[in-house]
């Protein structure tokens, strides 16, 4: 789960399998996947090398 404490700004995607009981957290979650492609540090980990987008999956309807 990536929520307090955590940065991995090579995210691009995010997969939410379960439902939320905090919408906080929620967004925690999603602004993991925001960090722009000048905070990467990991390139080779990116598609194409870098990040222009981000994509969530979400198995649960989750209204944000």
């Amino acid at each position: 789960m990536l929520d307090t404490g955590i940065d991995v700004p090579e995210v691009v995607n995010l997969v939410f399998m379960k439902p939320f009981q905090s919408r906080i957290k929620l967004w925690q979650m999603i602004g993991r996947g925001t960090r722009n492609n000048a905070t990467c540090k990991y390139h080779h980990r990116l598609p194409n090398g870098r990040k222009t987008e981000f994509k969530i999956i979400d198995f649960w309807g989750e209204r944000f």
